[in-house]
């Protein structure tokens, strides 16, 4: 049977009882040992100057160093503090689903391991979901902090995304952000194997509003989305939310084809009312590279559509759970 609509749990948390209500904190990491120390203790004296129950799951994304070695000691000395290690690498946005699957508050608050995302904002953006907002977003007001080919790139992204999808992306606005049990609801009921997170947090809707900060450098490690990585990352975003380029590509097959018809028409009465002469190379050569280039972009665009659609017949796992700590059996991973 074919879903039309769903509703989601039991809605929003009632406005009253958001002050009181339990928070989770979810942090993504690979090779994040030299900040994760300071991140945990900075997110603990937040969280506990704010007096409300919370818990922090760290999900460590099969990093090759210390990192879950780090989770491990501070589990010891943290209560609050729960952890995952996914079995491989599976990506940001499958470290970020298995944090939301594992997370229990009524909200939670999304923020990266790098100390790029300061945890002492965590209070505003709290603020304004106790004033109703049901997701509320982190904004940077620049990327001084980032390569300028990351600058270029990421800005053009955002451009180019807006006019291909239906669904708006804010600008400046990334994983940072808290959501409300009943956007986290939402999320688990969508199936995506291949996650574009921030498209997915557009997509379900809810109230949002938007809080803007001043990102600080990073202090220690390497990012782990390079060029490549962004790319990539970028591309399955837009197949995820887009029929466009299948549109584009449709429309570019028939511009080539329209004039090659009318010359091939062309050339056919020219031969029966003139007769056979020689052809030119070149007309030749150009015209096979120009419907040789149409056909290879066309098919490479249907590849990636059908990739994405067997990708997701396949019905994998998202992630895989090897070990966790204070979360008694979390399963091995998410359908």
């Amino acid at each position: 049977m074919t879903v039309r609509a769903l509703r989601i749990g039991g809605g929003a948390t009632p406005i009253d009882a958001r002050p009181t209500a339990k928070m989770s904190v979810v942090i993504p990491c690979y090779n994040e040992s030299e900040n994760l120390p300071i991140l945990l203790e900075r997110v603990c004296r937040v969280m506990t100057g704010m007096a409300v129950p919370f818990e922090i799951i760290v999900v460590d994304d099969g990093s090759r160093d210390a990192t879950w070695q780090v989770v491990s000691g501070a589990g010891v000395r943290i209560g609050e503090l729960r952890g995952l290690r996914l079995s491989r690498n599976f990506g940001k946005e499958a470290a970020l689903t298995a944090g939301i699957d594992a997370t229990t508050g009524a909200a939670i608050v999304l923020l990266d391991a790098d100390l790029q995302h300061p945890p002492e904002l965590i209070p505003r953006l709290v603020e304004r979901w106790h004033h109703g907002a049901d997701m509320v977003y982190a904004v940077r007001t620049s990327r001084q902090a980032d390569p300028w080919t990351r600058r270029l790139v990421t800005r053009g992204y955002y451009w180019l995304f807006r006019r291909l999808s239906d669904v708006e992306l804010p600008m400046g606005a990334g994983d940072f952000r808290l959501l409300d049990r009943c956007v986290i609801d939402a999320l688990s009921t969508l199936p995506e194997r291949v996650r574009f997170m921030k498209g997915l947090y557009a997509w379900v809707g809810f109230s949002h509003e938007g809080v803007e900060f001043e990102p600080p450098r990073r202090t220690a490690g390497i990012s782990a989305m390079n060029l490549r990585r962004l790319t990539r990352f970028g591309f399955d975003g837009i197949v995820a939310f887009s029929r466009l380029p299948l549109i584009v590509a449709a429309w570019l097959g028939a511009l080539v084809a329209a004039p090659a018809l009318v010359i091939g028409g062309w050339l056919l009465l020219r031969t029966l009312v003139y007769g056979v002469d020689v052809p030119g190379y070149a007309s030749t050569i150009v015209s096979v590279m120009v419907l040789g280039g149409v056909q290879l972009l066309t098919l490479g665009l249907l590849g990636a559509y059908v990739g994405r659609l067997y990708e997701e017949a396949k019905q994998r796992p998202i992630y895989l759970v090897r070990d966790a700590i204070g979360l008694g059996d979390p399963g091995i991973g998410a359908p």
